[in-house]
């Protein structure tokens, strides 16, 4: 046999094996069309396999740790950051509130109704004394309100059972205005 014929079927049988194996070997993963989503919701996905990954999810509903965890949400710190635009603020905050929800699936917790409410939830006061955010967090004032970067006060407003909007006063610390920033302004579910 020709040598260059020889050597066209050794690449070829290796070409096959190699398919081969690559067809049999299990798929951890699809294709990633990450980039055709915005990135808020590639965030979501992440926070979702972060929230799956916790150990309280496996434990009873009757076992649950007597401090809150220390494992935090990677968003945390997000928030307030003068690296991100303000409006960032808003859309992290209503992505944490979601983690929350999520988390917190059909147990029952608290009501929230303000910016204090869900203080204590994001600090670990929950079924779950799963903390999202730090105790220690900045956007934490001393007296226990989620405040923005300018100081003032969250705007927590439950619109449904899963539905929140949440706004900032904006640099004029005066809500209600022309310059507030705001989250799920259409009442988009927050689950």
């Amino acid at each position: 046999m020709n040598r260059s014929f020889k050597l066209a079927l050794i690449t070829l049988g290796f070409l096959t094996v190699s398919a081969i194996v690559w067809l049999l070997k299990p798929f951890k993963t699809g294709p990633d069309f990450s980039f055709l989503l915005p990135e808020s919701f590639e965030r979501d996905q992440q926070s979702v396999a972060t929230d799956t990954q916790h150990p309280s999810d496996s434990a009873s509903s009757t076992q649950e740790p007597a401090e809150p965890s220390e494992e935090v949400s990677p968003l945390a710190a997000e928030l307030n950051s003068l690296r991100f635009p303000p409006q960032h603020d808003v859309d992290t905050l209503h992505t944490l509130l979601r983690q929350y929800l999520r988390r917190l699936g059909n147990r029952q917790g608290l009501p929230l109704g303000n910016d204090s409410d869900l203080a204590d939830a994001l600090k670990g006061n929950n079924p779950m004394k799963y903390a999202t955010l730090p105790k220690n967090h900045p956007a934490f004032a001393p007296n226990g309100r989620l405040c923005d970067r300018w100081g003032s006060p969250y705007f927590v407003h439950p619109l449904a059972e899963a539905d929140f909007e949440i706004r900032s006063a904006g640099p004029d610390r005066k809500m209600f205005t022309s310059d507030d920033l705001v989250a799920n302004p259409a009442g988009g579910e927050a689950r």
